[in-house]
């Protein structure tokens, strides 16, 4: 398989899981600054999988199905670790935790697809950005 189409489908299911964690961490709280910060970050995150959506399908690509059962499983373990405790400084824990599962994600993609044409990973490094600045903005309600 095409080295770019690889990366590609490594940033949507990056980016898809970034929205529905942020989403999930948005229905746990009512503290507005944080609501407001991820609701910015879940719009660049969907920004993203539409650009790398695109890209795939220009290089004949497809993204791959949501998983329903990785759905559910990030929804359960939510439940579970915001059972005790849903402050802010929890949840940004959790984001800073998610945020660092992908971006070693990606850098591992990356560096599994050195071939992948200079548009896939500038679109990889721009979804690496938004990560680091997740994990950057949610130190702010540690």
């Amino acid at each position: 398989m095409d080295q770019s189409i690889s990366l590609l489908q490594e940033i949507v299911r990056a980016a898809r899981d970034g929205a529905e964690g942020i989403s999930l961490v948005m229905d746990k709280t009512s503290d507005t600054a944080l609501r407001q910060a991820l609701g910015e970050e879940k719009k660049q995150y969907a920004a993203v999988e539409q650009d790398a959506g695109k890209h795939l399908i220009d290089l004949g690509g497809q993204a791959e199905p949501e998983s329903v059962m990785n759905r559910a499983g990030m929804w359960m373990g939510m439940q579970m670790n915001t059972l005790m405790d849903k402050s802010p400084s929890h949840l940004a824990e959790i984001l800073i935790q998610g945020n660092t599962m992908g971006v070693v994600g990606l850098i591992r993609a990356k560096n599994d697809y050195p071939e992948a044409d200079q548009s896939s990973v500038d679109l990889c490094n721009r979804m690496l950005t938004l990560q680091y600045d997740g994990i950057e903005r949610a130190k702010s309600f540690l």
